[in-house]
């Protein structure tokens, strides 16, 4: 995917991945490493702060928004599984949140009834 797209007063930078407590990337070295050279640029495209200009940006777009929507090169599949495994990250951390502490089930577990 070039890197030709309109960018609306943004410079391009280094993009850095989001890290992770609880998911897994599960991508090779030179995978992360494409994120890292481009990842700015898709970011830009899917937010909607970049202006696709090419068919394959305009695809990449409508993939970013449409799950139903595969991807088509490595590009949008390498985009894709770094946005799945954000997405998975988020839905755990939502759901350690809702666990109830170590503290929590040695109250419960003693009888007692919260007030």
């Amino acid at each position: 995917m070039g890197l030709s797209a309109v960018l609306e007063g943004k410079k391009l930078q280094r993009f850095e991945l989001k890290k992770l407590k609880y998911a897994d990337y599960s991508l090779l070295p030179n995978q992360i490493n494409l994120l890292k050279k481009r990842g700015y640029i898709f970011q830009a495209l899917m937010d909607g702060h970049a202006i696709p200009i090419s068919p394959k940006q305009k695809h990449f777009v409508r993939m970013c928004r449409d799950h139903r929507v595969k991807p088509t090169d490595e590009c949008e599949a390498i985009w894709k599984r770094y946005l799945l495994a954000v997405a998975e990250d988020a839905k755990l951390e939502r759901l350690e949140l809702q666990l109830p502490t170590t503290a929590d089930l040695v109250f419960w577990h003693s009888g007692c009834e919260v007030i």
